[in-house]
């Protein structure tokens, strides 16, 4: 919760403000494109005025990362790949 805000995810990585008293939606973000196969299953973390959100993929070409998003605008702040890019030397294959 960040204010009278709450947010969740849905499996479909999608972000979602709503109003705590209501429910009333404030704002619906793509973090991800579910039809490359990426999918969202963790909480959005609240630290001061970031929501950290993550994604992983389906297939092995897709690299998880983590955005944080503005509470008030949907925005994305950053973004950071948490898997390497494939040929990192010394990189865990994750098989």
């Amino acid at each position: 919760m960040f204010k009278e805000w709450l947010y969740f995810i849905t499996p479909d990585a999608h972000l979602v403000s709503l109003k705590a008293k209501n429910g009333a939606i404030r704002w619906i973000i793509q973090i991800a494109d579910v039809n490359q196969g990426y999918w969202a299953s963790m909480a959005p973390l609240v630290v001061r005025d970031h929501v950290i959100v993550g994604v992983s993929g389906d297939y092995d070409n897709l690299r998880g990362f983590l955005k944080s998003i503005d509470p008030e605008t949907g925005k994305t702040q950053w973004k950071w790949d948490s898997t390497p890019p494939a040929g990192t030397p010394h990189a865990s294959s994750g098989a």
